[in-house]
């Protein structure tokens, strides 16, 4: 009975012609084995699942291989190449430096390097995978290590984070930064797999696969495996692999927000039996951000009624969705259920704000009061009076910080008790010529009475002018203290 392999082993690229979307660094490596040229060690770098691993393998399977072929390619059939791909090439070693990253592991590399190989080998290849997690004195042994090389022994490092390597061993490599695999080359090599392996498929199908596993080839390849499970790897198959239909409903939550508070919460009920508290957070800013992304010209969703509702949410939102996601993206992934009950209310509470926008500015309307007070008129002679009601006054609301200021003309102020005394009413106005007849008649009252506290109508007295102080705009207070100051 056969030896059964995973799709992911059988279908691992065997030649540089089977590698997606690396052509510019296989062309490199292609001089590389041309000169003979391997004095510095290699080091790919890139996403997981991208491909480095196996473009290592297969440089490492070149630099052993006893009749390349006029192209640069191992001819994968002679000894050398066939002891590779049965994994017992002896001038071939590989070392997962996350379980082996002490300096104890690097030294015996150091110690294998003096030996020669048994069989007819010039040289030995050395990989280590995920070379970032080395440790500080590991990375010391093996700087020594490349220091004192020759062309008889060739490192290739392999890691997703180049970053976190010892920057004196990084300096001496080759650095290749793999590109990302595109949904094209994915989808293709989908294709040439479920032909070869007989799978009934649409291509639809085999394009959400590639749509939701790119850039990584591995996972694309490891949900081909699954699917094929079902029968025919359908759009529905795959659709329902993936939760796709979720989609929809994120992006119907976000339509809601602002509308339907109700829908949106029963929306957000379904989705809870189906995700978790974090995936639906992300769901919903994955989902606003696709918004934003499709009105300036990056369309993320897969199909037509998506693109409308999205269109749809940005003309009833505008950049009140950006204030969305602002919310959201303070949200971690420990945040639970009634948390995001929460935020969806509140959300729904901010987004109906009354706001009215002319131009770039934002007016908000608030409620203003007004009391049933008298006023008389000086040079009139007169009484005016209103009537308790309630106003609606537009301020002005700046967005950082809100600074409320109501127009003079809508302030309506207590009333203020007029000297029947002609005469003395303008004495009192003309001993304060700088400020306005209310203030005027405010200090006439504050210096009236110097008797004690205890006197009944000193404390009435100081209670008016302090409820009239407080009733003053802060303008007219303001040019009070600036006179004030300047007579002084």
């Amino acid at each position: 009975m056969g030896e059964s392999f995973s799709l992911t082993q059988k279908y691992r690229p065997i030649t540089f012609s089977d590698v997606l979307d690396q052509d510019a660094i296989i062309t490199v490596l292609k001089n590389l084995l041309k000169n003979k040229k391997f004095s510095s060690p290699l080091m790919f770098t890139g996403i997981y699942g991208g491909g480095k691993t196996t473009l290592a393998r297969l440089f490492a399977k070149a630099v052993l291989c006893k009749d390349l072929t006029e192209t640069g390619e191992p001819c994968n059939s002679c000894s050398s190449c066939k002891a590779f791909l049965e994994d017992s090439n002896p001038a071939y070693n590989e070392i997962d430096a996350a379980s082996n990253s002490g300096v104890d592991d690097i030294r015996k590399l150091r110690e294998e390097a003096n030996f020669k190989v048994l069989g007819d080998y010039d040289r030995k290849v050395v990989v280590i995978d995920e070379c970032h997690s080395i440790s500080a004195k590991g990375n010391d042994a093996l700087l020594k290590q490349l220091e004192d090389n020759n062309t008889d022994q060739v490192y290739i490092f392999c890691t997703t984070a180049p970053e976190k390597m010892h920057n004196t061993v990084r300096s001496r490599c080759l650095e290749f930064n793999l590109n990302r695999n595109s949904k094209e080359s994915i989808l293709t090599r989908l294709k040439d797999i479920c032909i070869k392996e007989s799978f009934s498929y649409e291509e639809e199908g085999l394009s959400i696969i590639s749509s939701m596993t790119s850039p990584h080839v591995r996972d694309a390849i490891k949900a081909l495996e699954y699917l094929s499970n079902f029968g025919s790897i359908t759009e529905a198959v795959a659709s329902e692999h993936y939760k796709l239909v979720l989609e929809d409903e994120y992006l119907n939550l976000v339509s809601l927000l602002k509308s339907n508070l109700k829908g949106a919460l029963l929306v957000l009920d379904s989705l809870v039996l189906q995700e978790s508290v974090s995936n639906i957070y992300e769901g919903i800013i994955r989902n606003s951000l696709g918004v934003l992304k499709l009105r300036n010209g990056v369309n993320s969703f897969r199909t037509e009624e998506q693109k409308d509702l999205a269109n749809f949410i940005f003309d009833s939102y505008g950049d009140d969705l950006s204030s969305i996601l602002v919310d959201l993206l303070k949200r971690n992934k420990y945040s639970d259920q009634l948390t995001l009950e929460s935020d969806i209310i509140l959300l729904n509470k901010k987004l109906n704000t009354t706001f009215a926008r002319q131009g770039n500015v934002e007016k908000i309307y608030v409620e203003v009061p007004t009391r049933v007070v008298e006023i008389q008129t000086i040079a009139e002679n007169k009484v005016s009076k209103t009537v308790d009601e309630v106003s609606t006054t537009p301020i002005n609301v700046v967005p950082v910080t809100p600074i409320v200021e109501v127009a003079p003309e809508k302030i309506v102020y207590p009333s203020i008790e007029i000297k029947e005394d002609l005469d003395e009413t303008a004495a009192i106005l003309k001993r304060y010529p700088t400020y306005s007849p209310k203030l005027a008649m405010m200090m006439a009252k504050s210096k009236q009475n110097n008797s004690s506290l205890t006197d009944t109508s000193t404390v009435e007295l100081r209670v008016k002018a302090k409820d009239l102080k407080k009733s003053l705009p802060r303008s007219e207070i303001r040019d009070f203290i600036d006179n004030r100051s300047k007579r002084m």
